[in-house]
C-alpha cells in the first residue's frame, strides 16, 4: 500500500467540506461537474475566487493520488512557511542556500508529516511519478542528500502535510464550483515565482471553465 493510499484512510475523518454558501450558484455548477472525468495525479486544483475555506483560499494544489473508491491526495504548492530547511535538519551541512529554502505547508492534514517534490530525469530511489519527470518521496534520506550535496539538476521542495479528500468529495467540490481543474506542468511547481502561482493559474482556469459547454435552456456562465 503507498503512502498516499494510507494517509486518505486518516484524512477522511478530518475533512472541512468546501460546499459552503455561495458556491452552489445554477450558474457556477453549469458544466463544471464534467471535470470530475478527468481528474488523476498531475492535475492542479486552482482555488476558485469563491472559496473562502481559510485552509485552502487561493492555494493551488497538485494531485498526487487519485481513485473513484479510494479518494483524493494532494499537496498545496504555493503556500511556504517561515520555516527553513535548516530548522527540520538540524546537524544537516550544506549549501547556504540550500539550508534556507523553506519548507512549504503541503495541506492541513498531518502536519508532521513530510513529503519531498522532486524534478529528476530518472525515478530516484524511494520515491514515486507523479506525472512528466516530476516524483514524490517520503525520505528524509534523499532530502539529506539534496541538501548537503546538490547537483545542478536538482529541483525540489518540502512540504509539511498534505491534502485528502474521502471518495466523492473532490467530485463533490469540482460540482459546486470550488476548483478550476488544470493540467499540471512542472514549471508551475518549481519556476513560476510562489506569490504569482494562483493568480496566474486563476486566470487560466477561469478561461477553461469559459470553455465548458452550457446544458440547454440554461443560461449564463461559471464565475471565476
Amino acid at each position: 500500500m503507498t503512502w498516499a493510499r494510507r494517509s486518505r484512510s486518516r484524512a477522511a475523518g478530518w475533512l472541512v467540506p468546501l460546499l459552503t454558501v455561495g458556491l452552489a450558484s445554477p450558474a457556477l455548477c453549469q458544466g463544471v461537474g464534467d471535470q470530475a472525468d478527468d481528474l488523476e495525479p498531475g492535475k492542479l486544483l486552482v482555488a476558485s475566487r469563491q472559496l473562502q475555506d481559510p485552509n485552502f483560499r487561493q492555494t493551488v494544489v497538485l494531485i498526487v493520488d487519485y481513485g473513484r473508491r479510494t479518494g483524493a491526495v494532494g499537496l498545496i504548492i504555493n503556500r511556504p512557511s517561515e520555516i527553513a530547511l535548516e530548522s527540520v535538519l538540524p546537524g544537516v551541512e550544506g549549501e547556504p542556500a540550500e539550508l534556507a529554502e523553506p519548507v512549504f505547508i503541503g495541506g492541513p492534514v498531518e502536519p508532521a508529516r513530510f513529503s519531498l517534490l522532486l524534478q529528476a530525469a530518472s525515478e530516484p530511489e524511494s520515491a514515486e511519478r507523479v506525472f512528466a519527470d516530476v516524483y514524490l518521496s517520503h525520505s528524509r534520506e534523499l532530502l539529506e542528500r539534496l541538501v548537503s550535496a546538490p547537483e545542478e539538476s536538482d529541483t525540489y521542495r518540502a512540504y509539511a502535510g498534505y491534502a485528502g479528500w474521502a471518495p466523492g468529495q473532490l467530485e463533490a467540490e469540482l460540482a459546486v464550483g470550488g476548483w478550476h481543474l488544470v493540467d499540471g506542468r512542472p514549471t508551475h511547481l518549481f519556476e513560476l515565482p510562489v506569490d504569482q502561482i494562483w493568480s496566474r493559474l486563476i486566470l487560466i482556469g477561469t478561461a477553461e471553465w469559459a470553455r465548458l459547454p452550457v446544458p440547454s435552456g440554461r443560461r449564463g456562465a461559471p464565475a471565476g
